[in-house]
């Protein structure tokens, strides 16, 4: 790929936004069912969680897989709009160091905000704490992907396609077969510790292998979404068909795909559950497959006029990252209000008692209901900052 401005893009499309804003939306139920919730009862364990609760939590493996890709996609697009490929690469390259300094220095200290609640250890053990989840994989496959976008798009398609269906081949390797070199196995596919200084340590949840391929993925799907609209439904439609059917087969052999074999439970719904629950950390090509089919289902499906429901998921698909750095504080602070309005009322001994994992101990119907209150809180400022990313043309709010 050489200096050449590419081919000018047509205007964004509301599918990509609406597809962008569910997931979202999905994301603060589960963000929501984690600060609130009955934590108690594990919610993805096909033996002991049930239907209600399973699926719940099971919904929001689609967000991480989705919002990826759907970066890929975006970067694309934006390279797309005239610029050149060293222009594309810059972008890369600085929005991933942004987003990963955003997952270390902001949403990690928020992820702990909970143990304000109480006294936690876990607290004094390190200085500070790094959780690599979702935007610290996203910010490293972008850096990976500001190289990789020299390449030829062909080969950049290979490399993806290799990383996502080959990825589960490393399965055999523990972190403990490489030695001193342990802590990088860590961060690129097996969840664990690493010690960055003696001071500062990454949770990687996140590891990088698969989901470096999945936004290779979504940039070499990118010109799909430049087809006439008929054309491109076509494609969508094959390839999510394709990607589905694909799990179900796979996923039925038990043979390659997922750490975890599903098994037959004491009933056919339980069997159910136990071949749903493929592996997130890191996302297995099963769980790829089973979440990366049905949204680019959802993504034709978007095509068509979705009323105020769309407008509102394209609401928030537009502004994921602002959405995002909203949503947890407020899912935090109204934990902590009622937590405190709670011991004020006498529905909890102390603080101390609403140490994970009971915590608040909501039931479904009231996590839903906090749910909703949550949405409709964060619309109003989401919907302000749309219509400023709308008529600015500042190349900051990129960034936000």
């Amino acid at each position: 790929m050489g200096e050449t401005p590419q081919s000018v893009a047509r205007p964004r499309l509301d599918s990509v936004d609406m597809l962008r804003g569910l997931v979202m939306v999905l994301m603060a139920l589960d963000h929501t069912r984690d600060f609130f919730g009955d934590m108690t009862i594990p919610a993805i364990d096909p033996e002991q969680s049930y239907p209600a609760l399973y699926f719940t939590r099971w919904i929001s493996h689609y967000c991480a897989p989705t919002f990826v890709f759907l970066t890929g996609v975006g970067t694309y697009l934006y390279g797309s709009r005239g610029r050149t490929t060293r222009e594309v690469s810059w972008y890369l390259l600085s929005r991933g160091l942004w987003i990963i300094a955003v997952e270390a220095l902001i949403l990690s200290p928020m992820w702990q905000g909970e143990r304000l609640l109480v006294k936690d250890r876990l607290l004094d053990q390190f200085n500070y704490q790094i959780f690599g989840q979702v935007f610290w994989a996203i910010g490293a496959s972008m850096v990976a992907l500001s190289l990789l976008v020299w390449l030829p798009r062909p080969v950049i398609l290979v490399f993806a396609l290799l990383v996502i269906l080959c990825h589960n081949m490393f399965d055999i390797f523990r972190p403990g077969d490489f030695g001193d070199w342990a802590e990088v196995w860590h961060v690129l596919h097996v969840p664990g510790q690493v010690h960055l200084t003696s001071r500062v340590v990454l949770h990687s949840a996140y590891p990088l292998i698969p989901w470096i391929g999945v936004l290779a993925a979504g940039y070499c799907f990118g010109p799909v979404l430049l087809m006439q609209k008929a054309e491109r439904r076509t494609w969508i439609l094959g390839l999510g068909s394709l990607m589905t059917v694909g799990f179900f087969v796979l996923r039925a052999t038990n043979v390659y795909g997922d750490l975890h074999a599903w098994t037959l439970q004491k009933d056919q719904t339980h069997t159910v559950l136990s071949f749903l629950n493929c592996h997130k950390y890191p996302p297995s090509l099963c769980y790829l497959l089973m979440t990366l089919g049905p949204a680019l289902l959802l993504l034709s499906a978007f095509e068509a006029n979705w009323g105020p429901v769309g407008k509102v998921l394209i609401v928030f698909g537009r502004v994921p990252m602002f959405y995002y750095l909203l949503h947890l504080p407020l899912i935090l602070g109204l934990s902590m209000i009622t937590a405190r309005v709670g011991v004020a009322y006498g529905y909890y001994p102390s603080l101390e008692s609403l140490r994970r994992p009971e915590h608040l101990g909501f039931d479904l119907p009231q996590v839903y209901a906090t749910w909703a209150i949550v949405l409709t809180i964060l619309f109003i400022p989401c919907w302000w900052y749309s219509g400023v990313k709308r008529r600015s043309k500042s190349v900051w709010l990129t960034y936000l």
